[in-house]
């Protein structure tokens, strides 16, 4: 065993005095409230109820239950731990369906927006853009005053704005 202090979901323990009690050490005694641990990492390492009874010094029928609620403590712990996972990967996958869901729908309204654009003495004109913006620019295609005057007009609006202020 690599690790003489598993950790498990009852806390860590130290199985190095345990394991030299089946060497014939008797003088160790485990602690009370290292049991549950002592019994977790004991029963992960294949042991038997009678073995960790004779380490942990419990009688056969305490060990027996405190062995089956630990394993069955285990098993609904994978079990939640499973639906947790699978609970986040169904979100994940949700929030990429909604994702395309939503690029699809914005480039059909950003589609149906360029095609209302009307060309007027050679640029193109969207009725219902807000008119010297980036905004009209990029998400209506509207190039009333053309590319630079349509921002140059904007900002300059935007400078008259904080200079009242």
């Amino acid at each position: 065993m690599r690790d003489m202090t598993p950790r498990t979901m009852y806390g860590s323990v130290d199985l190095a005095p345990l394991l030299r009690t089946l060497q014939g050490d008797t003088g160790m005694r485990v602690p009370s409230w290292e049991k549950p641990a002592a019994i977790a990492a004991l029963t992960d390492m294949g042991l038997g109820v009678e073995q960790i009874a004779a380490l942990v010094h419990m009688s056969g029928t305490d060990t027996t239950e405190a062995v089956r609620k630990y394993k069955q403590a285990r098993h609904t712990h994978q079990v939640v731990e499973r639906a947790v996972i699978g609970h986040a990967i169904w979100i994940a996958r949700s929030q990429a369906k909604l994702r395309e869901r939503t690029k699809a729908a914005n480039a059909k309204a950003r589609a149906k927006r360029l095609a209302e654009r009307v060309l007027v003495d050679g640029h193109w004109f969207h009725p219902r853009a807000p008119h010297g913006t980036n905004t009209g620019y990029n998400g209506f295609g509207c190039r009333c005053r053309g590319p630079e005057g349509c921002h140059e007009a904007h900002m300059q609006a935007q400078r008259d704005r904080r200079a009242a202020s």
